[in-house]
């Protein structure tokens, strides 16, 4: 995993970890949320979303394929805020050709 986040917005660090039923990613990759979240606030207060600690406003994961089809992994970010702001395509661009990524 690796992070990258504003100075005085480290909450999360390599190596962290939650229950896979925790994660947000594994629920978008389960199909149970959206890709893009635009505003979380309604999803966490619904607990349509899983419990999290941290502020979220904007969420964007995308799945990371394989090239027989099975999920790797993903490719999320968060705003602390809600955004507009959101590289959509250059992250499903990502997703869809692992192999443009290196290990950090």
């Amino acid at each position: 995993m690796a992070v990258d986040a504003a100075p005085g917005h480290d909450v999360l660090q390599p190596g962290m970890s939650d229950p896979v039923e925790q994660s947000w990613c594994h629920h978008i990759v389960q199909g149970r949320l959206p890709e893009l979240i635009r505003d979380a606030g309604p999803l966490i207060e619904s607990r349509q979303a899983p419990y999290t600690p941290l502020q979220i406003g904007t969420h964007l994961s995308v799945p990371v394929m394989r090239p027989d089809g099975s999920v790797y992994g993903t490719l999320c970010t968060f705003a602390f805020h809600v955004t507009r702001r959101y590289p959509m395509g250059t992250w499903q661009g990502f997703a869809t050709s692992p192999s443009s990524l290196r290990p950090v």
